[in-house]
């Protein structure tokens, strides 16, 4: 077959993305097919016969990609590559429509929020993964936990921040009626509107309130007015607690905050990314990680960092975490993982594969963290991990992705 192995993009998870699509090529190359690595954000120009492009499993090429510690420079790649504001690069629809079935090897942004799934099923173009409904409810993660809480399974309180930028009367869609509030306040000053929502106990969502603060003639930091107005709702969760943003993967604008001045610290970080956050309520304990495949849960697997939590460096960098497979549990504890993982799968409407992550607490109550959609595929993720110890090693995950994807 002709596969398009589709990598990079213009997000924080783009180095990831290429590692993962360079082992994925190789792979598929030496499985017998041919096979072309294409950056989504970048393209690529059209040979003429189309076929020329492809790697073949006799040819010397193979692709490589280290992931480096730091996360990409974007803005530096926006600058060089002339896209203007398509995230979609020249000639990757065409070329996509061309092969047989396209790998996605994305992660985060278009690639996972079921944007680029809806594009291609609009362009009869076959992919593996997750279909765009499936994506869109696991990346969003307030509404992948309002889901899974409101089927009776595991996740820790969580406060949603919607937060938007307004000023001299400019009006904002993001919050409903608060753009008048802040247009009312006094000339040339600048509002940060928060919309909160909290959820803890056993409810979905506890409670909705819109706060506004504002800065008169641009004094002062925003990042601290609005950290200001969220720190009594802060305080209904506690500290410590996780600040993120609410679309990122792979730890990115991920911090744990123990106090007010930190959480200050945390919202600037998380704020970088996108301005929707999510502020969990911390639980120590053990993290671990359940693949699915083909409608089957994978052994699971426990991540151990040698150092702090499993952000972005443990995670891409080799021997910066420990990682078990299968985990040290019981096979009691090991089967309720495994069941929840494979019910969060199906209630999210997940595809042919994905991972699910969880915090165990010392009485072995696994709480969800998040779903991914499209798991990394590097030299150090787990998914490949998981499936090795179920007895499907690398080059057949990939074969098997593909196969599972063609018929489904």
């Amino acid at each position: 077959m002709k596969i398009i192995v589709l990598a990079g993009g213009l997000c924080p998870e783009r180095d990831v993305s290429i590692s993962s699509g360079s082992l994925i090529a190789n792979a598929l190359i030496e499985n017998g097919h041919e096979v072309f690595l294409l950056d989504l954000y970048e393209g690529a120009k059209i040979r003429r016969p189309m076929e020329d492009i492809f790697v073949s499993a006799n040819s010397n090429k193979r692709y490589s990609y280290l992931v480096p510690e730091n996360e990409p420079d974007l803005v530096a790649l926006k600058a060089k590559v002339d896209n203007g504001d398509a995230l979609i690069g020249k000639n990757v629809i065409e070329l996509c429509q061309y092969a047989d079935i396209v790998f996605i090897a994305l992660h985060g942004d278009i690639g996972e929020n079921g944007k680029l799934q809806a594009i291609f099923d609009a362009h009869g173009v076959k992919y593996t993964g997750t279909g765009y409904v499936g994506s869109l409810l696991a990346m969003d993660k307030d509404l992948s936990k309002q889901i899974v809480r409101s089927n009776g399974i595991l996740t820790s309180d969580w406060i949603l921040l919607k937060t938007s930028m307004e000023g001299s009367g400019e009006p904002s869609n993001s919050v409903g009626g608060t753009a008048a509030k802040c247009a009312a306040s006094d000339s040339g000053s600048k509002c940060c509107v928060a919309t909160i929502s909290t959820a803890t106990g056993s409810s979905s969502v506890g409670s909705r309130a819109e706060l506004i603060c504002t800065m008169s003639g641009g004094k002062g930091s925003l990042i601290g007015e609005f950290a200001q107005c969220v720190s009594d709702a802060v305080d209904s969760i506690g500290f410590p607690c996780v600040v993120k943003p609410m679309s990122c993967g792979s730890s990115v604008g991920v911090s744990i905050v123990r106090n007010e001045k930190e959480l200050y610290d945390a919202i600037a970080i998380a704020k970088k990314y996108e301005d929707t956050l999510i502020v969990e309520k911390y639980i120590k304990g053990r993290e671990f990680s359940v693949g699915v495949l083909a409608n089957k849960p994978l052994p699971p697997i426990e991540i151990i960092p040698k150092g702090g939590f499993y952000d972005y460096a443990n995670k891409y960098q080799k021997g910066w975490a420990d990682e078990i497979c299968p985990a040290r549990l019981s096979d009691d504890v090991t089967l309720e993982i495994q069941s929840v993982a494979l019910r969060i799968h199906n209630i999210l409407r997940l595809g042919d594969y994905s991972r699910i992550d969880f915090i165990m607490d010392n009485r072995e109550s696994a709480f969800f963290l998040e779903a991914n959609t499209l798991p990394g595929m590097t030299p150090t993720s787990l998914l490949p991990q998981e499936a090795a110890a179920y007895g499907v090693p690398y080059n057949e995950l990939c074969e098997k992705i593909v196969r599972i994807a063609l018929v489904t």
